[in-house]
């Protein structure tokens, strides 16, 4: 069966100061219809403008500017924008935005907005649209009368909830999730857990999740690939790479994380330094000056994504260099 999408040499810009600054570099993966795909890593490390690029939502000064994203049998990136608004965006794709409260408009009831994404995008009458947005709502576990709530009038995890549910208003087929526990207490950040847990399980909706919370990919991602500096630098199964991390920003990163690993662990270890500035980019290999194992040619040359195992993918010299001739 063919993938339900594949992301090939995406290249994304941002214009800042005059500048074009490239966010996103080359990124290459592809996802299996019905799975969750997990994009992991630091803060700003290009993860929210991959999954914006997906959803064809970047801000004014970003650009994508080379390769192709295909969904479905479709290069995206060859589509009109009026074609895509009106047979991709929401119907096919939708996304939950980080940041519920800055995601709906304050002046408007909540069930509101969700009425006007369903009547938008397909012909159903505001009355039909009403009624399945109370649907939506008993599904997430909010009481039907907060339709008629404002934003402001609902509690942390009622907002997260509501942005699901308008996220599966038109039962699209890939749900792009970004940071959806960022800022919940823990029991709340459990119950958004379960509730996207059901959307895969018992809906069968196929899902990006976007987080550098490695516990919540452990729990809900079937691939994942980890992200650094605009690059993913390693790819491959959760438990894979979870239980076999590669590139030493991997291992760093799941070293210094409380419980992500599957066995136990007691002493957390963190990352010196802090990711690179996209203003000033990198020679080689973009975790070298953070990396204990970093060699001459980590400074001068930028690895390749490769395969190191089957099904597990490292871009790192240090890693082909310790392990021989071992990628194949």
């Amino acid at each position: 069966m063919a993938p339900l999408l594949t992301v090939e040499g995406l290249r994304t810009t941002y214009t800042v100061g005059g500048r074009e600054v490239t966010v996103v570099n080359g990124v290459d993966f592809q996802m299996e219809r019905g799975k969750t795909f997990a994009i992991a890593g630091e803060s700003g490390c290009g993860k929210t403008t991959l999954g914006l690029s997906i959803a064809q939502l970047l801000p004014s000064n970003a650009r994508i500017r080379s390769g192709k994203i295909v969904f479905d049998g479709v290069d995206l990136l060859q589509m009109r924008e009026d074609d895509f608004r009106r047979r991709i965006r929401w119907k096919k794709i939708s996304m939950v935005f980080q940041g519920s409260m800055s995601a709906f408009n304050p002046v408007i009831r909540v069930g509101d907005q969700i009425v006007e994404a369903i009547t938008h995008h397909e012909t159903a009458s505001k009355s039909a649209a009403r009624e399945r947005a109370s649907k939506l709502f008993s599904a997430v576990g909010i009481s039907e009368n907060r339709l008629y709530s404002y934003p402001h009038e609902l509690s942390g995890g009622m907002r997260e909830r509501a942005m699901i549910a308008m996220a599966l208003a038109s039962s699209p087929d890939l749900v792009i999730a970004d940071e959806p526990t960022t800022g919940l207490d823990v029991l709340v950040q459990a119950q958004i857990i379960g509730l996207l847990r059901k959307l895969r399980d018992d809906l069968g909706r196929s899902m990006i999740l976007i987080s550098h919370d490695l516990s919540v990919v452990a729990e809900l991602a079937d691939e994942c690939a980890i992200m650094y500096a605009g690059r993913i630098v390693e790819m491959g199964s959760v438990r894979r790479i979870f239980g076999n991390p590669l590139h030493p920003y991997t291992m760093k990163l799941l070293g210094a994380f409380p419980g992500a690993r599957l066995e136990k662990r007691i002493t957390l270890v963190g990352i010196p330094g802090e990711p690179p500035s996209f203003l000033n980019p990198i020679t080689g290999c973009r975790f070298n000056p953070r990396c204990e194992h970093a060699m001459e040619v980590c400074r001068r040359e930028e690895p390749r994504l490769v395969e190191f195992e089957r099904g597990h993918f490292v871009s790192c010299f240090w890693r082909e260099e310790t392990s021989g001739d071992n990628t194949r």
